[in-house]
């Protein structure tokens, strides 16, 4: 297991940041290496998860994340799998003088394979 932290500081107030982040339909636009996305039940919280193509090294990934924790304005929670990676990425969102920080630490493990 490893652990990816990933922090930003945007100019903007903390409820659009919050809404413009939690709409996954915008993750293509921050997210360079992700192609394309799904909501199959609505975007979170209604929708419980996504489906995203990701391109790595010129191969394209399928992963799906659920929705598993969800604090309006103060952050989300998903666990994604694929059949290379588990990842738990936890969003969260904090109002600072400079705007709003959005600290996002990510726990990935290896997918088991089994056979």
């Amino acid at each position: 297991m490893f652990t990816v932290d990933v922090s930003c500081l945007v100019d903007r107030p903390l409820n659009e940041v919050f809404n413009y982040v939690a709409d996954f339909r915008n993750a293509p636009s921050w997210q360079p290496q992700l192609d394309s996305v799904r909501l199959d039940g609505g975007p979170f919280p209604e929708g419980k998860q996504v489906v995203e193509i990701h391109h790595f090294l010129g191969v394209q990934v399928e992963a799906v994340g659920d929705l598993v924790d969800w604090q309006p304005l103060g952050g989300f929670t998903v666990r994604g799998r694929s059949k290379l990676l588990r990842v738990e990425s936890k969003y969260a969102f904090t109002r600072t003088q400079d705007g709003t920080r959005c600290p996002c630490p990510s726990q990935w493990t290896r997918a088991v394979r089994h056979g």
